[in-house]
């Protein structure tokens, strides 16, 4: 293809991305999800705020995820401010040069037209545009996987030594993005020789040179992490410490699904509350004071207990999830597509894209491997994507990080379909076409086993209530929504309705029914408080206000309980 020619499809395809993530923006930035944010949201934000110098908050706390993000958040708070459409805007730019980095991966492969289309699908595929205008790492873990692939493959062809101590490095800052991306360390290590042997020979000693200088490069960042780790929580690991807990909450008798799931002692607000309620359950258990590491310990402990004593069990559910994994629903967490659509003309626009990427890059990259080994660099970290992805939470994005893969794999088949077309190779094209069908149907089949998404009508209405138009949540709660589950959050929200609008006893009302739905929500039960205090109720008040303390002790809980006149 000629080079002049490809710049300019590279400048009209990520023109046309970066537009279309930047009216999405327009849209989001008037979203009553920008204003209240998801749990996972809320605690990268707080994180960056940290990290600023512009909020208070206990460091251990911000040892429990994986740090790489709100250090991120933090550096733009710290070099731009604290406001929020700026840290989207960057996001927009970043997901372009995502689309970019497919263009450049298919260029590498000798594929510059495949390249192409795969960025064409990214830059118009509807999950990789919502989540460029989320506070979640979604977007960040994507391009750091793609841009993965494009460093290892410009690596293999390298004659200089020192670029694999950078990619070592570069490897450690993907771990400290996500830490299911350890996985990509040992991937390195093997797939690099041996996609590089099939380029051209080297001595032994240059590639034992080589894998010394990846391997030290790795160590470089992963010490530091530890050393983060060590300080903030007492763990030695470069891994954060919510390993246990979250294999816990997957595997465990109360979850023979192993779906996403939140015992009774740990209420999801925020990951703040999954750490403190595991850990109060933790000590409660064992009797003791525990370290961040020992809660961690002890969690990972019961989870592999379970998983030993129900193997079976285990297995299947693995094995479902890894079939959910084409399907073409999108199961939310934090933040939905089907909630998204309902602000955003341009998501309402765009398809569904999960189906059809994945009938399409599936068969692209099995082609691509077949035939040349650089496939495996693509391969293995769609691998990792996958087994996270079955193994813990088969939600929407954390398989988004897969799709900048897909395309390329997409790109690579849809070029190799154009050109079994041109050479008349007709058994090629029609077995190429029964591959694609084949995934296709194993998609449709996938969604079929997957419940559609909802929309979460209280986060809406939280949303609204925070952005001021209480004109906007009062219709949100008042609207009858056929086959919504009543939650502790829309009990509240009601609750607040009433509150603003000075009715104390509905008020009451609906926060008791909140309390009853979440019992360890101490917000709801503060907030039952303060309602029972207005409609003369003290000692109710006494009551609810000591639980809230007694969940968390936070200074205005503490304060509500002096006021009613409790030590």
């Amino acid at each position: 293809m000629n080079p002049a020619r490809w710049r300019r499809a590279v400048f009209i395809i990520l023109s046309t991305c970066l537009l279309v993530r930047v009216l999405h923006l327009a849209a989001a930035v008037n979203s009553p999800f920008l204003y209240h944010p998801g749990p996972d949201e809320d605690y990268y934000l707080r994180f960056g705020m940290w990290v600023a110098g512009l909020a208070s908050g206990d460091p251990a706390e911000f040892a429990f995820m994986d740090p790489a993000y709100g250090y991120l958040l933090g550096g733009i708070f710290k070099m731009l401010g604290p406001g929020k459409p700026v840290v989207l805007a960057l996001q927009a730019v970043l997901d372009t040069t995502t689309c970019l980095l497919i263009a450049l991966a298919g260029r590498e492969l000798g594929r510059p037209r495949a390249g192409l289309m795969g960025a064409t699908l990214y830059a118009l595929t509807a999950t990789a545009v919502m989540y460029s205008a989320t506070f979640l790492k979604a977007t960040w873990v994507a391009n750091a996987l793609m841009l993965w692939v494009f460093i290892g493959l410009v690596l293999v062809r390298q004659r200089h030594a020192w670029p694999w101590l950078l990619f070592g490095v570069y490897c450690g800052y993907c771990v400290a993005l996500r830490g299911n991306l350890s996985l990509l360390l040992p991937a390195a290590i093997v797939l690099l020789p041996w996609v590089q042997s099939a380029q051209e020979q080297r001595r032994r000693s240059i590639v034992l040179q080589r894998l010394g200088l990846l391997m030290a490069g790795m160590a470089l960042p992963l010490m530091a992490l530890a050393w983060r780790n060590a300080d903030l929580s007492g763990k030695v690991s470069p891994l954060p410490n919510n390993g246990g807990t979250v294999l816990h909450q997957v595997y465990n008798a109360d979850n023979p699904r192993a779906e996403s799931w939140y015992p009774p002692f740990a209420a999801y607000s925020n990951p703040t509350d999954i750490v403190s309620g595991y850990a109060a359950e933790a000590e409660r258990r064992t009797g003791s004071d525990l370290t961040a590491g020992q809660v961690d310990a002890y969690w990972r402990n019961e989870a592999f207990e379970y998983i030993r004593s129900n193997p079976s069990t285990v297995a299947t559910s693995i094995a479902r999830k890894t079939l959910e994994f084409a399907s073409h629903e999108e199961v939310a967490n934090n933040r939905s597509l089907a909630e998204e659509r309902l602000f955003s003309p341009v998501l309402r626009t765009l398809p569904s894209p999960f189906g059809w990427l994945f009938a399409l890059g599936i068969p692209g990259l099995i082609l691509l491997a077949w035939h040349d080994r650089r496939g495996w660099l693509i391969i293995a970290p769609l691998l990792v994507v996958i087994a996270t992805f079955s193994v813990f939470f088969a939600e929407a994005r954390f398989r988004f990080h897969a799709v900048p893969l897909l395309a390329l794999g997409g790109g690579l088949l849809l070029d190799q379909l154009w050109g079994f077309m041109r050479a008349a190779r007709h058994k090629s094209l029609a077995g190429t076409f029964a591959m694609v069908l084949v995934f296709a149907a194993v998609s449709a089949w996938a969604t079929r086993q997957v419940p559609q998404t909802g929309i979460s009508w209280d986060a809406i209405a939280w949303g609204y209530f925070k952005m001021g138009d209480l004109i906007a949540a009062e219709q949100v709660l008042e609207t009858p929504h056929p086959g919504m589950d009543i939650t502790d959050k829309w009990e509240e929200a009601l609750g607040l309705l009433h509150w603003s609008q000075g009715n104390f006893e509905a008020a009451a009302r609906h926060y008791r029914n909140a309390t009853e739905l979440n019992p360890v929500s101490h917000v709801a039960h503060y907030n039952l408080a303060l309602a029972l205090q207005r409609t003369g109720d003290i000692n109710g008040a006494r009551r609810h206000a000591a639980l809230a303390v007694s969940i968390a002790g936070l200074p205005e809980y503490v304060a509500l309980q002096k006021s009613l006149g409790q030590p």
